[in-house]
């Protein structure tokens, strides 16, 4: 998957784009460039967050790019880095493979706010 097909899929999900501040309300994503010394090239990140009154607030999905293909993806909750399928996206061909990968957070960030608790 390159990194325009995510970011038209999350727009056709319903994400809008934000370019530093926050939306008042819905779900959203930013993209920003970091250079990685590991791979000495620039990775492009595209992190998507949920509506600040809604129930996935303090989770987030972080998206790695580079040379134009997504590469890896990081669910977070809170403070927390709480990774699975981190190489699944390599294998996303539509827009249905996005929906269940954020699917798959939100269930994951349920189950992990429901243990913290017990």
């Amino acid at each position: 998957m390159t990194i325009d097909q995510l970011i038209l899929w999350l727009s056709k999900l319903g994400f809008e784009k934000s370019l530093s501040i926050p939306p008042l309300e819905g779900d959203y994503y930013m993209v920003s460039t970091v250079f990685d010394g590991g791979f000495q090239e620039e990775i492009t990140i595209v992190d998507v967050y949920f509506d600040e009154f809604g129930s996935y607030k303090d989770g987030s999905i972080g998206f790695s790019a580079l040379q134009d293909e997504v590469i890896k993806s990081q669910f977070w909750a809170g403070q927390r880095e709480h990774t699975e399928d981190l190489y699944a996206v390599e294998k996303f061909e539509s827009i249905n493979d996005l929906s269940w990968h954020i699917n798959q957070f939100k269930v994951s960030y349920e189950n992990l706010k429901r243990s913290s608790h017990a």
